[in-house]
C-alpha cells in the first residue's frame, strides 16, 4: 500500500481535508457494522442451539431417570 495521501482544501473555509484518512474512516465504520451484526447473528445462533441442547439434556436425563426406575429391581424383603 502507498503511502500517497489525496488533500483537498475546502472551498468553504479553506480547512485542507486528507481525502485517504475520510475514506478509511467511512470504510472502517461500515465493517465495524457488519462485523458486529454478524456477530450478534451469531451470538443469537448459539444461544439458540445452547438451548435446545439444554432442553435434550433434561428430556435424556428424565428418560434415564424412568428406565431406571424400571429396570432396578424392587427391594428385597428383609426377612
Amino acid at each position: 500500500m502507498t503511502s500517497e495521501t489525496t488533500k483537498i482544501h475546502c472551498p468553504n473555509c479553506g480547512t485542507e481535508i486528507n481525502v485517504s484518512d475520510v475514506l478509511r474512516h467511512q470504510v472502517e465504520e461500515q465493517l465495524t457494522h457488519q462485523f458486529r451484526e454478524q456477530f450478534s447473528g451469531q451470538q443469537k445462533q448459539l444461544e439458540t442451539v445452547r438451548r435446545d441442547l439444554d432442553e435434550r439434556q433434561q428430556q435424556l436425563e428424565a428418560q434415564a431417570q424412568q428406565q431406571q426406575k424400571l429396570v432396578a429391581p424392587a427391594s428385597p424383603a428383609v426377612v
